[in-house]
């Protein structure tokens, strides 16, 4: 049996890589026995057609025209997966984000995203302090206290 998986040799973590490799392993993608090496650009053809193939047929007009918006906005991200993407993690479970953009690729190809951000339930005043704030809320609530002129918030901030 023959497998391959793609590596990233500089730079750090690569989604380009780790979306890839997910469709490799479901057989979505398929590379050619003789090859040894891939190159970005093979493995951002080989994810743009996974993509194309995913456009479902004999769908209504208004879910053609969103899923059409969805594919433009697909391919202007593209070119972030090689480097990294900015997601918005939200504490309250493992797969809650904020839907950004950088989402819609996950969703497009159907493969789940999930993170390990999540508060100690025992901690129950970091739970309260948090509630439903997504990390670029809660950063923004710190800086806010901080920058307070009311002592209560800035000391909110600092704890």
């Amino acid at each position: 049996m023959y497998a391959f998986l793609s590596v990233v040799n500089e730079n750090g973590p690569c989604p380009l890589i780790a979306i890839t490799n997910v469709l490799i392993m479901k057989g979505r993608i398929t590379v050619p026995s003789l090859v040894d090496f891939v190159t970005t650009e093979n493995l951002m053809a080989y994810l743009g057609d996974c993509i194309l193939e995913s456009i479902p047929k004999n769908i209504p007009e208004g879910t053609q025209l969103n899923f059409e918006q969805n594919m433009h906005d697909a391919m202007a991200v593209l070119p972030k997966l090689q480097t990294g993407l900015d997601v918005n993690v939200k504490f309250t479970g493992i797969s809650d984000f904020e839907y950004t953009p950088e989402c819609i690729i996950f969703d497009l190809l159907r493969i789940p995203l999930y993170h390990g951000w999540l508060i100690d339930p025992q901690m129950i005043d970091v739970m309260t302090a948090v509630g439903k704030c997504s990390y670029n809320q809660l950063v923004e609530k710190i800086i806010n206290s901080k920058c307070s002129s009311d002592p209560e918030k800035v000391t909110e901030g600092m704890s």
